[in-house]
């Protein structure tokens, strides 16, 4: 079966300013192709510019132009047009920054599903039309606890404060909230820098059973060698890394088996 290609990111650049300095430049005209459906775990040195590649694909941040091109247009778009397109989830590398602090946490799961819903919605009629369609915080609750493991996170702490669960508990339960608001392409920024060696392994099991049921697409930043160097994640992951500025396909998670995707002369 020939993958189909979910977007492409097309040389974009990101680059910082500093007062009597010279620019910092982070990627430069830097290319990839995003596969729908799969796993894409991408590495590279602490400030190589991770994060901000994902928060540019999400419209948190803007590069120096628009930069993502859909299949069958010519038209780049930038990071906040394409989450009005495609419906994209993202989940932080500090999972109370998604957290409304003083919400219960299911209560806070919720919201996050109400935002999906409601996103790329712009006028009034368009808001009720939609608000209509949106379950209630009983149906969400009982669709939510049918996700794999959810329950046992939980553990009968449903409507407890956010800030009595750990970051690796918010991390999970994040995960299936996106996963229930029917997201196309989830965005993750170290999801596991936070968890111990046997929750990094949960974490990641997890993320390969929901994707075999929801078949969605995912790009995960990830410091683990262990990720890179088996198949810790179960999802036949397509690995990438940040080097001299751009983004490189690094096959079978092996350095002398890289090759640079450049952009295209076009």
């Amino acid at each position: 079966m020939t993958a189909s290609l979910l977007l492409s990111i097309k040389r974009i650049t990101i680059s910082y300013a500093f007062p009597n300095l010279s620019d910092l430049v982070l990627l430069d005209s830097a290319h990839c192709d995003i596969t729908k459906g799969r796993l894409h775990l991408l590495r590279g040195e602490n400030g190589s510019g991770k994060t901000s590649f994902l928060r540019c694909i999400v419209g948190l941040q803007q590069p120096e132009s628009r930069f993502i091109s859909l299949p069958g247009s010519e038209i780049a778009i930038s990071g906040a047009e394409l989450v009005k397109r495609i419906r994209t989830g993202y989940i932080p590398q500090f999972p109370h920054e998604a957290m409304v602090p003083d919400l219960p946490v299911i209560e806070n799961l919720y919201l996050r599903s109400i935002l999906f819903a409601m996103r790329g919605t712009a006028t009034p009629f368009g808001w009720f039309k939609r608000l209509t369609c949106i379950s209630s915080l009983k149906a969400f609750r009982e669709t939510f606890i049918q996700m794999p493991g959810a329950e046992e996170l939980l553990k009968g702490r449903h409507f407890d404060n956010c800030r009595s669960f750990s970051g690796g508990e918010l991390q999970m339960l994040n995960l299936m909230a996106l996963t229930c608001a029917n997201i196309e392409l989830l965005i993750m920024d170290e999801p596991t820098s936070k968890l111990d060696d046997a929750n990094r392994m949960r974490f990641w099991a997890l993320v390969a059973e929901l994707m075999k049921g929801r078949e969605f697409t995912v790009i995960a930043t990830t410091h683990e060698a262990s990720v890179f160097n088996s198949n810790t994640t179960g999802c036949d992951p397509i690995f990438m890394q940040i080097h001299n500025q751009k983004i490189e396909i690094d096959c079978g998670g092996h350095d002398t088996e890289r090759k640079t995707l450049h952009a295209s002369s076009a």
